[in-house]
């Protein structure tokens, strides 16, 4: 496509071709030098053609909805001038407002890196367009336009990151602190863990009446909280759960909930099991005790 330059050079020469009222002699001039133009950017258009780009492209190792990450693409050229490059990443709208665009001078041989920050607005696997680049021709009266890297299929994971009171239980549960903070835990355990002798205020419903009978005495059961259980988790992926709430659907916000409870659980070493149902059962999640288990269930999930 003409460069900017081309279109400067064609608007003297219709200069020229005013003044050839004046002058009819200098229509033929105009005329050779309108071919003489085309003949040029011809020429600039192959040179850009060929010049030597090479790319790369480097993305995050992991990329969460809403988390800045930083993408490094790096554009090298072994012609020995001066190469101006306009590089277009088209993106999905799942990741960016719209495509990004960059003006590089690469002074070659040698290669230029562009880094840009990209904070992607939804989750799931999302494809790109592929990096396109517009070369100048050494005349400038000419771009070339070629593809540098293919389109890409990129995966963007679900943010379960909380603020606030709730964040900060998460991470001290995750922690495996709760009972060394003053903070009142709600309800009570129903897994029996020990006898003890029986003292003024404890429920009747406590009392261990064989071991009572068998000590003479009022013996109490003391109860803890149950580990090794078995939890099912059920996350609704209907239709409904799709509407926007600010930034993130209902769903975003019912999957990081899931996510966290799951991450909580298998650390006390429950066993989990996360059903995604619509119409129907869309996917079954079974989690492993551990760290490694809440991992598999947010990779899966």
């Amino acid at each position: 496509m003409p460069a900017a330059r081309c279109f400067q050079l064609l608007g003297l020469i219709t200069l020229l071709l005013v003044v050839s009222f004046l002058a009819p002699r200098l229509a033929w001039a105009a005329i050779g030098l309108d071919a003489a133009l085309a003949l040029a950017v011809l020429v600039d258009f192959r040179r850009a053609a060929g010049t030597p780009l090479e790319a790369s492209r480097r993305w995050p190792p992991l990329m969460v909805q809403e988390a800045p990450a930083e993408v490094a693409v790096t554009v090298a050229t072994a012609a020995p001038r001066t190469v101006t490059v306009l590089l277009r990443e088209g993106l999905h709208p799942a990741l960016a407002e719209g495509p990004l665009r960059r003006r590089l001078e690469i002074r070659g041989p040698r290669e230029v890196a562009w880094t840009w920050t990209l904070a992607p607005r939804r989750r799931g696997e999302h494809r790109t367009a592929p990096l396109s680049a517009r070369v100048l021709g050494p005349w400038q009266l000419a771009w070339a336009q070629r593809d540098l890297l293919p389109g890409e299929t990129v995966r963007v994971y679900p943010q379960v990151r909380w603020d606030g009171k709730v964040g900060q239980l998460l991470a001290l549960a995750q922690r495996r602190r709760m009972g060394q903070i003053p903070l009142k835990m709600h309800g009570v355990g129903t897994e029996p863990y020990a006898l003890r002798e029986y003292l003024p205020g404890d429920p009747i419903g406590k009392i261990h009446w064989k071991a009572t009978a068998r000590h003479g005495r009022p013996v109490s059961r003391e109860d803890t909280w149950e580990r090794s259980a078995r939890l099912v988790i059920l996350l609704d992926c209907a239709r409904a759960m799709a509407s926007m709430d600010g930034r993130r659907s209902k769903l975003d916000y019912a999957l990081a909930a899931t996510l966290a409870l799951t991450r909580v659980a298998a650390a006390r070493g429950d066993q989990v099991t996360i059903l995604a149902f619509a119409d129907r059962v869309l996917r079954t999640v079974r989690v492993r005790s551990g760290g490694r288990g809440a991992a598999h269930a947010y990779a899966a999930l």
